[in-house]
């Protein structure tokens, strides 16, 4: 089987972000008087604010009129620490380069917002790599839900079976499989105890991906 296509997750899989993510949301519920335990960082990871607080609420018994104040208050830390804290993940670079010379089309899904992954484009200077992006403003519901792979399936154009998406985590690899497309796993130190059993593939690194290249 030839690939023709990669769908790259953005948080976690090309950026290492995720401790912007959970430090954001760890110092919006500070505000409010709430320390986020271990297990409830855990629960950040991979998650919009819009979702996570949902289940906080829940769970912690908030009432739904502290919910928007504190969403903007994690949103607010969010921005405020994500241009300066985000770094690429190792081999990605490579990886990239390796793709795009042999004419894979590349894209990015994720439930992160439009203006954070033009800030990436910019700052590592990634303005004629990727032929479409699939983000938070394209979609209703988010992962696990596969609606944003299904929409960025639609954006290639290349078959289900010829399309890889990347990702590195449980309710990540759960949309890429909604979806029916061919699911990476790269799991991270945060994510490792993840259940990835649904992936067709689990690497140690993204430059693994090249093995299915040659």
């Amino acid at each position: 089987m030839k690939f023709r296509a990669v769908v790259f997750d953005f948080d976690g899989v090309l950026i290492d972000s995720e401790i912007v993510n959970v430090e954001a949301g760890a110092r919006g519920f500070a505000a409010f008087g709430y320390s986020l335990t271990q297990e409830d960082r855990a629960v950040i990871l991979g998650r919009h604010s819009y979702d996570y607080t949902k289940i906080f609420q829940q769970r912690l018994g908030f009432e739904k009129l502290i919910i928007e104040p504190l969403r903007q208050k994690i949103n607010e830390e969010y921005d405020r620490m994500f241009g300066s804290f985000i770094r690429l993940k190792p081999g990605v670079k490579e990886i990239i380069e390796f793709l795009k010379a042999r004419g894979v089309q590349l894209s990015i899904a994720t439930g992160n917002e439009l203006k954070n992954v033009k800030i990436f484009i910019h700052k590592f200077g990634f303005e004629d790599v990727f032929d479409y992006f699939t983000t938070f403003e394209d979609v209703t519901r988010r992962k696990p839900d596969p609606e944003v792979y299904i929409i960025a399936k639609e954006k290639t154009g290349i078959p289900t079976e010829q399309t890889i998406a990347i990702e590195d985590t449980e309710i990540g690899v759960e949309a890429v499989k909604g979806a029916g497309l061919v699911c990476v796993a790269i799991p991270t130190e945060n994510t490792k105890v993840h259940n990835f059993s649904r992936a067709d593939y689990v690497f140690n690194s993204i430059q693994e991906v090249e093995k299915l290249f040659i």
